[in-house]
């Protein structure tokens, strides 16, 4: 693991809203300049707040800098419902291509240590091999074999997740 340097700055009408702009070269902005921003977005009452701001971000050692920025939300999402940093780069990139409910079902594939069933493993090898090489498709898994491996359970997970992730600042 690696700690970069990341420029955010405030997009939004509102002081919370912060998104990350490049990996941050002393000079290149003037880190003290102000602009009013709305406290939230219930609360309009103005506040004087720094336009950029700068952050340290752990990312792996593969990882480039621009790379994170380009895809901070997705990795957000991946490392979130997780999904190891340590992860190597083939593993990482295959999850970000995934979606939804698939990209659970497949980080708790990877997290499983010990295989009950002959099918969930067929399904871990069959991810791992797409990560590596995806042959085209946009996903390992079939339709059938998706709802194999999904339930009410894993579903609601989701949602819990996905909804707490949404709501969380960087």
């Amino acid at each position: 693991m690696k700690t970069e340097k990341i420029l955010f700055k405030r997009t939004g009408e509102n002081v919370g809203t912060i998104d990350p702009v490049a990996a941050y070269v002393a000079g290149m902005v003037d880190l003290d300049e102000k602009r009013h921003y709305c406290m939230s977005w219930d609360f309009d009452m103005p506040v004087l707040s720094k336009v950029y701001e700068v952050r340290d971000v752990q990312m792996p050692d593969w990882m480039d800098p621009q790379f994170w920025v380009t895809h901070s939300i997705t990795l957000k999402y991946t490392w979130g419902l997780g999904a190891d940093k340590e992860w190597s780069e083939e593993i990482t990139r295959g999850l970000m291509r995934l979606e939804g409910v698939v990209r659970l079902i497949a980080i708790k594939l990877l997290r499983t240590k010990t295989f009950r069933s002959a099918f969930r493993k067929a399904m871990l090898e069959r991810l791992i091999d797409w990560c590596r090489d995806s042959h085209g498709y946009h996903s390992p898994w079939t339709a059938n074999m998706i709802r194999a491996m999904s339930n009410q359970h894993i579903c609601l997970e989701y949602k819990r997740l996905s909804d707490s992730l949404y709501h969380s600042r960087w």
